[in-house]
């Protein structure tokens, strides 16, 4: 179907947008989870270049994922990761099972070899059931098989102290998701009992902060919060706390709402040029552009801006498209 096919030539963008990039990226990657912080800023670079196609730019969306594992482990740790990855991936492929452990041995690794296959086409490894499935099966596989080779220093780490230390990882790993959960369910408790705004939800948002302020949705959420009450000050340093982790185009956009509610239009400007340029199919990146030079009195690109947005195809038709265009014709009319 068509969106099927849209699916796959999205993938093919981010992959083309990716490895133009991939001389840019240091023998020692981007850091650990920054391929969603990055790679719109390279998205962007490509389309404000000029030189894609429409049907690039329709396909073009607020991405954060590499959608192929082992290009986001490279982008992510560099060489070194790549290392660890192909070194591990050999490692499981010569073992040979233990003498009645056959079933979880072979069991073990096939679940490790489909979760590498799709990674290729997909992200399995950023989903938190998918990752806690893989520690098990790397106990799994690790206690059922030989490990016939390397030499005693092998051997040993393969005994059950290895085995005792990945089933503490992976308790470790348990608590740590169970204490974020709790932490969730009051923020979410919190979302809902409260009006968006109001003074006692932002003290109760404070008072998670420390433990949430590396979930961006809390954070989008508690940033959205301080613009509705007004502290546009605190709320641009919490959503800078968010872009540290990723680029998302609605923290974007009221990032540059709030600079123009403190008269920094220059800021405001730019975040809505980066943003217009991630996804150039968005219109209302545009149309708050238009208002700012209109504001600044800068006719010149208001026009300009003006004309783009009359003249930008429409991916899917909705209320809020064609109210924007109808705003947009009426403004800086002769």
């Amino acid at each position: 179907s068509r969106f099927k096919s849209d699916s796959v030539e999205g993938r093919e963008l981010i992959w083309k947008i990716t490895l133009r990039n991939i001389g840019a990226i240091p023998i020692y990657g981007l850091g650990y989870g920054m391929f969603s912080q990055e790679y719109p800023i390279w998205q962007a670079k490509y389309f404000g270049g000029g030189t894609y196609s429409l049907k690039e730019a329709s396909l073009a969306d607020n991405e954060g994922i590499c959608f192929n594992e082992v290009l986001s482990i490279y982008c992510e740790t560099g060489l070194l990761g790549l290392a660890v990855l192909l070194g591990f991936v050999v490692l499981v492929a010569i073992q040979t099972p233990r003498k009645g452990h056959e079933s979880d041995f072979y069991t073990a690794r096939l679940s490790m070899f489909a979760v590498l296959i799709l990674s290729f086409f997909s992200y399995p490894l950023h989903i938190p059931a998918v990752q806690l499935i893989q520690i098990f099966s790397i106990i799994i596989f690790f206690f059922s098989s030989e490990f016939n080779f390397g030499g005693n220093w092998v051997r040993l780490i393969k005994m059950r102290k290895m085995n005792l230390f990945l089933l503490f990882a992976s308790v470790c790993y348990f608590v740590f998701f169970l204490f974020l959960f709790f932490k969730i369910q009051f923020w979410t408790l919190t979302k809902e009992q409260i009006d968006e705004g109001d003074i006692d939800k932002i003290g109760k948002y404070s008072q998670i902060l420390p433990y949430l302020k590396q979930n961006h949705a809390f954070l989008s959420d508690y940033g959205n919060q301080l613009y509705a009450y007004g502290d546009f000050r605190k709320c641009l340093w919490v959503l800078d706390i968010g872009a540290k982790f990723t680029t998302e185009i609605p923290d974007l956009m009221v990032m540059a709402k709030a600079y123009k509610e403190l008269n920094r239009f220059s800021k405001s400007d730019s975040i809505l040029k980066l943003t217009s340029n991630i996804v150039p199919n968005l219109f209302y990146p545009r149309f708050y552009l238009l208002q700012n030079y209109i504001l600044e009195h800068d006719t010149s690109r208001a026009l300009m801006i003006k004309d783009q947005i009359l003249k930008m195809p429409i991916k899917i038709n909705s209320y809020s498209v064609d109210s924007i265009r109808s705003a947009t014709s009426g403004l800086l009319s002769p």
